[in-house]
């Protein structure tokens, strides 16, 4: 199968990419708003794209270039849109996370007959207030989502999840009996990499395209041997202040993916909450060599050095955080 990608619009904040299957005439697109490489397959899909090339879906991908939230999408992007998918007798909207809202914000001034949403966010209250990467604010009414009344929904969220539950509580008003929920219990944030994972996601978002189908079978098997599962289960229990249980579940999610440095660092914090600092600091440095580049990683350096009063490594990795991220909030603990 081949395919023709395309960006029909690029600007400071958004790239929009359209892609069609080549010798073929389909009636159906999907429309993705999504921030980041969501790998619906396991091999990373670069907008979603190769998951619906593969699939025999022509698509339009919204991609942020600077997580804003989808704040700054505005006519020009919309009308760019709505032509490049007015000859296709079908819309399918997708979005996952900060995707969902982008999706849901814009949903009114696009022709949509169905919404696929992932874990939503960012649907707190009626005066929504909600940042990016600590550079901006922006004020967000809800009650300005007034949802298309052909569309359907179908909402696939983490019951377990404190923020997937309180964005479907506000929801659940402006869409009404219009939507279908899919609960997925410590499937994690979002809960499409707890599929891919279980080799499910595939077949799930095609039949939810096709017919709306959100039937899911996963068995008590599958969810023992998922790393995401385990280690989410780890997760609530922590938040929950059951930290010798959850302490059992985040070296089980090791046990499966050794390479995860996320249930390191809980397990770091579980030893800090008792006091001992070198154990936590020697798997804070293990979750640095895993990734440099997360901001939460280095702000618990920062923390650490300067409990023990080595006040010069304190500063080279504030230094390094300054460099990385800016100087904003860089003096804030990550141990809050």
């Amino acid at each position: 199968m081949q395919f023709t990608n395309s960006i029909i619009f690029d600007d400071e904040f958004y790239i929009i990419e359209y892609s069609r299957v080549l010798d073929e005439c389909n009636l159906e697109i999907v429309i993705v708003f999504n921030p980041i490489d969501i790998r619906f397959d396991g091999y990373g899909s670069g907008f979603a794209g190769k998951f619906l090339n593969k699939n025999n879906y022509d698509y339009i991908s919204v991609f942020s270039k600077n997580r804003d939230w989808y704040q700054n999408l505005n006519k020009t992007h919309l009308d760019i849109i709505n032509v490049a998918s007015a000859n296709y007798s079908r819309i399918i909207g997708y979005g996952s996370s900060m995707g969902s809202f982008g999706l849901l914000l814009n949903a009114n001034n696009l022709s949509l007959d169905l919404l696929v949403i992932f874990n939503p966010r960012g649907i707190r209250s009626t005066n929504y207030l909600t940042s990016a990467n600590d550079v901006k604010e922006w004020f967000f009414d809800i009650s300005s989502i007034v949802c298309s009344s052909k569309a359907n929904y179908v909402i696939i969220y983490d019951d377990k999840d404190k923020g997937d539950v309180d964005s479907i509580k506000h929801l659940l008003p402006i869409i009404k009996n219009r939507a279908q929920y899919v609960k997925l219990s410590y499937s994690g944030h979002p809960s499409n990499s707890y599929l891919a994972e279980l080799k499910k996601l595939s077949k799930f978002i095609l039949n939810i395209f096709k017919n709306n189908d959100c039937t899911l079978v996963i068995s008590n098997e599958e969810k023992k041997n998922s790393y995401f599962y385990n280690f989410n289960l780890g997760v609530n229990l922590h938040n929950r202040n059951h930290r010798s249980c959850a302490f059992y579940f985040f070296e089980k999610s090791l046990q499966i993916n050794p390479n995860a440095y996320e249930p390191l660092m809980y397990i770091s914090k579980i030893y800090l909450d008792n006091g001992e600092i070198v154990r936590a600091l020697n798997l804070v440095l293990k979750c640095y060599e895993f990734n440099s580049e997360d901001d939460v990683v280095i702000k618990r350096l920062i923390d650490i050095y300067s409990i023990l009063g080595h006040l010069d490594m304190s500063q080279k990795y504030r230094e390094i955080y300054k460099i990385k991220f800016g100087s904003k909030n860089s003096h804030e603990s990550s141990l809050l």
